[in-house]
């Protein structure tokens, strides 16, 4: 199903800030995440859970890095339009990021249910 785009910036701007919004909210939750881990290992050392907990920490920090360069982005974007009619190229662009912010919130939604049944299956085993 295709979307259909607006031709002024402000519908533009709408949804870019709720993008930013969608990235602090996200930032907020891989610092929650990081500090569940960190309480995990702060309880079990063994080296399995050890080397399982470092790959988790890599995929929070991966993660922190993809949302600070789609932040970056979509500010870029943000900057780019205001104030003017939107152009081909600008819908183009606009369609890229909302293909990567829902890219981003499944991933982001996938590694956070890995992570918990990784915390759970901890706890039961």
């Amino acid at each position: 199903m295709q979307k259909e785009y607006k031709l002024n910036s402000s519908y533009y701007i709408k949804e870019g800030r709720k993008w930013l919004n969608a990235l602090n909210d996200l930032r907020a939750e891989n610092i929650r995440l990081k500090d569940q881990l960190s309480e995990a290992i702060s309880r079990e050392v063994s080296l399995d859970f050890v080397e399982q907990a470092d790959r988790f920490q890599q995929r929070f920090v991966e993660k922190d890095q993809v949302l600070d360069l789609l932040r970056h982005e979509i500010n870029i974007v943000l900057a780019q339009i205001a104030g003017r009619e939107i152009v081909p190229a600008d819908e183009r662009q606009y369609q890229l990021l909302e293909k990567d912010m829902e890219h981003l919130i499944h991933e982001f939604h996938q590694m956070k249910l890995s992570f918990a049944d990784f915390l759970i299956k901890r706890k039961t085993g």
